[in-house]
């Protein structure tokens, strides 16, 4: 099996090994998966055609077609119908992975405590690393999101989007983590309470809101003219805070934050 590469020379992929337990469609499609990763190819680098995977896997043309369509529903491969059309590397998508992390938290009883605690071990840590990886873009995205937030208190935008945007906020400062699994990490959180947003709208208070308002624009403000301690030092305060005041609020900490108990960003 070959894999022609746009920009690099043409590579060959190891058989698969045959007689293995698990059904052939996910057999193929990790076979698939890990000669991608060995070899280090690239988004847009092409593999071999459904044809030319059947002739060497010596499979049925809809097992083929399942495998390769287990690696499009990953986010690992694009496939593109028609002559001009293939199978190709791509790069895969943040939603791809944190897709079922509702469902995970959800069957594991996952506690507005448990989050918390997770938030106050993992958001300081990114946000230190991202402060030197922060840019003007990055400036401007958080200020946006604060100055959608003052709108939210004045009732120009619903609860809703106002919410979001608290949470977006916490998204783009792990967006500039440059240690891809402890921004993936962060990712997860902020998807996790992304999923909650309904439930963080039925305790939201304006003084909630107020606060949050502060305490992103002191983050943003050590961003802009702070010290990555300052930074790591400001987001610790918030997520204590908020969690404090979240728990005040729902009088319950073993509340399911999945289920139950809402909370606030």
């Amino acid at each position: 099996m070959s894999i022609k590469p746009y920009d690099h020379p043409e590579v060959t992929l190891g058989q698969p090994q045959k007689g293995l337990s698990r059904r052939q469609a996910w057999h193929i499609a990790d076979h698939i998966r890990k000669e991608i990763i060995k070899q280090g190819l690239s988004p847009g680098d092409r593999l071999p055609g459904e044809k030319h995977l059947i002739e060497q896997f010596g499979m049925a043309r809809a097992t083929v077609r399942e495998g390769l369509a287990i690696l499009e529903a990953q986010g690992l491969v694009s496939i593109s119908p028609g002559r001009s059309g293939g199978v190709s590397v791509s790069a895969i998508p943040t939603d791809a992975i944190t897709d079922g992390m509702a469902a995970y938290f959800y069957f594991e009883s996952a506690t507005w405590s448990d989050l918390y605690q997770a938030r106050l071990v993992i958001e300081p840590a990114v946000a230190g690393l991202s402060f030197d990886a922060m840019d003007d873009d990055g400036i401007k995205q958080m200020q946006e999101t604060i100055d959608e937030c003052n709108r939210g208190v004045r009732g120009e935008i619903s609860p809703r989007m106002h919410k979001m945007a608290e949470i977006n906020f916490h998204s783009i400062i792990a967006q500039f983590c440059p240690n891809p699994i402890l921004r993936l990490s962060a990712l997860h959180l902020v998807r996790a309470m992304e999923d909650m947003v309904d439930s963080l709208l039925t305790v939201e208070t304006d003084d909630a809101a107020k606060r949050i308002i502060r305490d992103h624009k002191e983050i943003l403000g050590a961003f802009i003219s702070g010290s990555k301690a300052d930074v790591e030092n400001l987001i610790r305060k918030h997520i204590v805070d908020t969690e404090t005041e979240l728990l005040r609020l729902v009088k319950d900490q073993s509340s399911r934050a999945f289920t139950q108990a809402p909370g606030g960003e």
